[in-house]
């Protein structure tokens, strides 16, 4: 199995958008979601750093939008599962250094996910949200 297809198969393990009768929608997280949010990110560290071709292919289906941003915004209790999920987004938010495959193209789906996540403002609530007891720590 080539890895755009091993990505392909854990990435689906996440969770899916799921519409119900009455019409709203929520995130169904997958029986074994933190794990493949973990070997997703094992295996986006280990991708060729001049070719970063996993970095460019979930940048392609859009997953930090259809699946990271849902996740911590329908299952922002669970927390272990958001922070595995926010390390991820973190990761593939990180600006790609000079060499790497088109930095244009790289710096264009930063944006995207940066325009995205200022857009869904659940994402930001459930951010903040996950965030607070770490803070309000921090203050006292």
């Amino acid at each position: 199995m080539d890895i755009q297809s091993q990505l392909l198969a854990i990435s689906g393990g996440v969770g899916r958008l799921v519409e119900t009768p009455d019409g709203r929608r929520f995130y169904q997280k997958g029986e074994e979601s933190l794990e493949c949010i973990y070997d997703v990110l094992r295996l986006v560290r280990r991708d060729d750093p001049d070719e970063k071709q996993l970095y460019r292919v979930l940048g392609e289906w859009d997953f930090v939008e259809l699946n990271l941003f849902p996740l911590l915004v329908f299952h922002r209790n669970d927390v272990r599962l958001c922070t595995a999920a926010l390390k991820l987004a973190v990761y593939l938010t990180t600006p790609v250094e000079e060499g790497s495959f088109s930095v244009v193209q790289a710096n264009a789906k930063v944006t995207a996910y940066k325009e995205s996540f200022v857009r869904e403002r659940h994402v930001a609530a459930a951010l903040l949200e996950l965030l607070a007891p770490t803070l309000e720590r921090k203050l006292t």
